[in-house]
């Protein structure tokens, strides 16, 4: 199956660096010295060992195939998304990476530009919210009908807007080509 995240690549860095983050979590709860802090820190380490290892197996068949730019599994972006189920908890702390250590969406390629356009019509129509919102703070000396005026002018803009994708959004997708 040809499909792709739509965000940058996972690499075995990220995978390692996760590990590392969450193995010092690990230690930090195992200095505690109780039974029970023990049996958590060796829960958290091998609940990560058992994302990680594979994920990182996916990642050395994945950097081994011909082309760089094979995209990359469904196994690969859930296996890797599990792992950030895992250090989630932590992203209020020093040291997470909230710029590489994110759930990455998976959709096919042949899905890709109708999802593309449904998260724009999805953006448009909050803009229309948010823009009617706006101008009410923008001009709070409006009258009430100065106000309905200027929310129909970007409610009709925005309409417009929608009314022209959505004939897009509405079409089927098309049929993989069985070349």
């Amino acid at each position: 199956m040809n499909a792709r995240p739509l965000t940058e690549r996972i690499t075995t860095a990220d995978v390692q660096a996760v590990r590392a983050f969450l193995a010092d979590r690990a230690e930090r709860v195992a200095r505690i010295a109780t039974p029970e802090a023990h049996r958590l820190a060796d829960g958290l380490q091998d609940a990560v060992a058992s994302v990680a290892e594979p994920l990182l197996a996916d990642l050395a068949r994945h950097a081994s195939t011909p082309a760089a730019t094979t995209p990359l599994g469904a196994g690969l972006v859930d296996r890797w998304n599990r792992l950030m189920e895992l250090v989630g908890p932590w992203q209020d702390q020093p040291g997470f990476d909230t710029q590489r250590w994110r759930p990455l969406a998976y959709i096919p390629a042949d899905q890709e530009s109708e999802h593309m356009l449904r998260l724009h019509l999805d953006w448009a129509r909050a803009g229309l919210e948010g823009a009617q919102a706006a101008a009410l703070r923008a001009h709070p000396d409006d009258t009430e009908r100065q106000f309905a005026y200027r929310a129909d002018r970007i409610e009709q803009a925005l309409r417009q807007l929608l009314d022209q994708l959505e004939p897009y959004a509405a079409a089927p997708a098309a049929e993989p080509s069985r070349g």
